[in-house]
C-alpha cells in the first residue's frame, strides 16, 4: 500500500494541488507503521526540477522568482 500512497503524493505535488497533497499526507500519517521507500519520490521530484531548469533556464516556484 505504501507505493500507492507515494504515487498519489507525487501526482499531487506535480499538479500543485495543495488539497490533494494534504490529503495524501494525512493518508500516509494514518499508516505510520508502514515503511515507505521515499527515494523514488525524491528522485522523481529531482527529475521534475531538472527538467524545469533545462526547459525554462530557471527553477520557477522553488523559492526563486521567475524572470
Amino acid at each position: 500500500m505504501g507505493k500507492v500512497e507515494l504515487t498519489l503524493l507525487a501526482f499531487a505535488l506535480a499538479r500543485g494541488s495543495v488539497a490533494k497533497v494534504m490529503s495524501s499526507l494525512c493518508t500516509i500519517t494514518d499508516h505510520l507503521d508502514t515503511q515507505y521507500d521515499a527515494s523514488s519520490l525524491l528522485l522523481s521530484m529531482a527529475s521534475v526540477r531538472q527538467n524545469l531548469l533545462l526547459k525554462y533556464g530557471k527553477y520557477g516556484n522553488y523559492g526563486k522568482r521567475w524572470g
